[in-house]
């Protein structure tokens, strides 16, 4: 998922919120990955959870940085779900609301 122009749309400062469900796809349990890339400003923040084989609510709140560290209009903020490590995972019903 992509937001186009933060800086430009008003959403640099502001604070959102990611919603997801994972699970794995065996029976061992995975460490699924939220990572949050705001172009233009180089600022990355993630979190890692740990899911087994339930269907698990992930939830990550995170403020979208007002400039890049140089001044520069935060650009495209990508939001990206993975598998950081043990078995492989299914991401469900994602969301990102600004709250």
């Amino acid at each position: 998922y992509s937001i186009a122009d933060a800086t430009r749309q008003g959403f640099a400062g502001e604070t959102f919120e990611f919603l997801g469900w994972a699970q794995s796809v065996d029976t061992s349990n995975t460490t699924a990955r939220i990572d949050i890339v705001a172009g233009g400003a180089n600022w990355t923040v993630g979190k890692t959870f740990v899911v087994g084989t339930t269907l698990t609510l992930v939830r990550f709140q995170f403020t979208l940085p007002k400039n890049g560290p140089n001044g520069e209009y935060v650009g495209n903020v990508d939001i990206k779900p993975s598998r950081y490590g043990g078995s492989g995972i299914r991401w469900s019903d994602m969301s990102c609301v600004k709250i």
